[in-house]
């Protein structure tokens, strides 16, 4: 909220003729009563959107979000006027270090319980449901906690995924101590033999000779900065990771020299390119400071427990954008509205406002359920559905002439973005990789474990949804036929022909 005169609260009949008349009705964290100042220094928020990063494949992140102040801006100064500014007028502005987002990497498993007795009848309904999420409070939704919550996750350790805002780093390293994480392209171990060559990204390792009896080699490595020739030995020859050109561009360590069966002379290389280190206190994306938060897994070894992000940068604009991730861009806007009427008959209308900030994406994103006959839905109690079918007959289809199955692998390979047709996905995310990346568009599950604990296993878990279009592959639609497992997903294949087979 920001300004508000109407009568119901502030019990007082609105009666400024002009904008600038209008008194001091800001919002000053408990009524319409204060001036601009108290508007300010109230203008701070904190809300949670549920999961909008990832945690290896899982979407389960949440977004804590907190703004300290927002001011108005007006010819580069700020608001200093006893009315609200017009929204064609002003400008928002968030100074530096007053947005920041937290993401709490470190999950629990909790167990929920709901219990029910009919009045009328005496039986009783049970459920029981488990929520993975970064805190464990003691009700969710009509469901009561039961037991002890367990970890679902530590945190992000060495060898893990995760997204920042949509951006995806792999964790070569935590170090709680120092404070820092170090992230890039692992490409593993590989052997290559004297002579060979293998690329890594940008770069190109090839194998010059090999000292097999001093462990050393020589290589000669090729990227963007251009090309050096470097000798490199084993730990156990007192040999370390060479950052080739001291960048962290290509990250190079030698485990071992051999003589293979056949004679031929062979390294052991491990390569790591993009390689970056990221010091609590630091830029992690461009504009956003990070604050780590460590932790230890249940190995003892550190990881961290937590992202709090920063903006680095005044904010400002008629909408503010926020946060930009590859589903949605979210911003602040400045919404008036405004009333007009003559209420003391004098010919001149009297002005009623209302003003307040919204923070939103741009492009909207709707919960979807799913209700069956004899749910209750917000108060009503569902006695019958109807579904009508357009266009009533179904269209005669001609000879195939080309191939209509594909692998996911293959349509993984060849890019969503290449899809030019409809699709029918049969199998649940486990088994097909395009439902799995379509999982949130679709709104399932993106897992085996949410699958289950939202439709059950076995034939039960049956799915056929219809989404007509789908951004992610050109607008085209999908029909999912999927389970749990090979049974739901046999049942929903068997609905959907029985289906298809009733149309006439």
């Amino acid at each position: 909220p920001v300004y508000n005169n109407y009568y119901e609260n502030t019990n007082t009949t609105p009666s400024a003729e002009e904008w600038d008349e209008l008194g001091d009705y800001w919002w000053n964290g408990a009524a319409y009563s204060g001036d601009y100042e108290d508007w300010k220094a109230a203008s701070g928020v904190t809300f949670e959107i549920e999961d909008r990063d990832f945690l290896g494949d899982e979407q389960l992140i949440d977004w804590d979000i907190t703004i300290n102040t927002i001011e108005f801006h007006a010819d580069d100064e700020e608001w200093d006027a006893d009315y609200p500014p017009e929204d064609s007028d002003v400008v928002l502005y968030i100074p530096a270090g007053n947005f920041s987002v937290t993401l709490n990497y470190q999950l629990w498993n909790t167990t929920y319980t709901y219990s029910e007795t009919d009045d009328v009848w005496g039986t009783t309904t049970e459920d029981t449901i488990y929520v993975i999420d970064d805190d464990s409070p003691a009700t969710y939704d009509d469901y009561t906690k039961s037991g002890t919550p367990e970890v679902y996750a530590y945190g992000i350790g060495e060898g893990d995924t995760f997204t920042v805002f949509g951006n995806e780093f792999y964790v070569l390293d935590v170090n709680a101590s120092a404070e820092t994480v170090t992230y890039g392209h692992d490409w593993g171990k590989e052997y290559l033999d004297s002579g060979a060559s293998k690329a890594f990204g940008e770069y190109t390792v090839k194998v010059l000779d090999i000292d097999v009896n001093r462990d050393k080699a020589l290589l000669e490595v090729t990227g963007p900065e251009g090309s050096e020739t470097i000798t490199i030995k084993t730990p156990d020859e007192g040999g370390k990771t060479v950052d080739v050109f001291d960048d962290g561009g290509i990250l190079i360590t030698l485990h071992d020299t051999f003589i293979g069966i056949e004679g031929t002379e062979t390294v052991l290389l491990e390569v790591q390119t993009d390689v970056e280190t990221v010091e609590s206190g630091d830029e992690l994306l461009e504009g956003w400071e990070a604050q780590f938060s460590f932790g230890t897994d249940g190995k003892g070894n550190d990881v961290v427990t937590a992202i709090t992000l920063t903006n680095t940068e005044d904010l400002e604009g008629s909408t503010i954008t926020l946060i930009n991730d590859d589903n949605a861009v979210y911003k602040l806007d400045y919404v008036v509205n405004v009333k007009k009427k003559d209420v003391d008959d004098d010919d001149d209308d009297e002005l009623a406002v209302d003003a307040e900030i919204v923070f939103l994406p741009e492009e909207r994103v709707y919960d979807e359920d799913t209700i069956t006959v004899g749910d209750d839905f917000e108060g009503w109690t569902v006695d019958d559905i109807e579904v009508t079918i357009e266009p009533t007959e179904a269209a005669i289809v001609s000879k195939i002439t080309t191939p209509i199955t594909v692998l996911d692998t293959e349509l993984m390979e060849a890019g969503l973005d290449s899809v030019d047709s409809n699709l029918i996905l049969v199998g649940g995310p486990v088994v097909n990789s395009v439902t799995a990346a379509l999982a949130e568009t679709l709104g399932v599950p993106a897992d085996y474990e949410g699958w289950a604990s939202e439709y059950g296993t076995g034939a039960d878990s049956g799915v056929v949804k219809y989404v007509a279009e789908v951004e992610d592959i050109n607008g085209y639609g999908v029909v999912l036929v999927a389970g749990s497992d090979r049974e739901g997903t046999a049942a929903a294949a068997e609905a959907l022909m029985k289906y298809l087979a009733g149309l006439n």
